[in-house]
């Protein structure tokens, strides 16, 4: 092989590792008017909950979409939005905007879940067995296990 058929080889392989990533990343980005309750369940993936003076619940979900192992779900169901990842993924993260007073429950085998900027007379609810729970800046009645 020539040198210049090497180097162009080289590049093009470099390219592939570089892109690939990219290309199997996703993202939903989904506003919700005129809910009072969140309920997020996932195998593996985590949840950022960051508290708002709004009044939408904004979902900004990122996750990897390298096989169809990952089947994000966004659904409303009355004033109740149901979100899960059904079978599974650790390569996913959801970003939860939440206004005060929203009824928030999340349940997840491995995920961990941060929360900040809580306001919320209402129950703030999350269970993993096996991934962290943290709670920072926030104030409300919070069942956390």
């Amino acid at each position: 092989m020539t040198k210049r058929m090497n180097i162009l080889l080289t590049l093009v392989i470099l390219a592939a590792l570089i892109t690939a990533p990219a290309l199997g990343s996703e993202e939903i980005k989904k506003t919700f008017s005129g809910k009072d309750t969140v309920k997020l369940q996932t195998m593996a993936g985590d949840c950022v909950v960051k508290g708002s003076s709004g009044s939408d619940v904004v979902v900004h979900l990122v996750y990897e979409s390298r096989s169809d192992y990952l089947k994000p779900q966004l659904r409303e169901d009355g004033n109740v939005v149901v979100l899960s990842d059904r079978m599974g993924g650790d390569d996913s993260v959801w970003p939860i905007t939440l206004p005060a007073n929203t009824v928030f429950r999340f349940s997840s085998v491995s995920g961990n879940v941060s929360a900040s900027g809580i306001d919320s007379e209402k129950e703030f609810s999350a269970k993993t067995v096996s991934g962290d729970i943290k709670v920072q800046s926030s104030k409300g009645v919070f069942q956390l296990n």
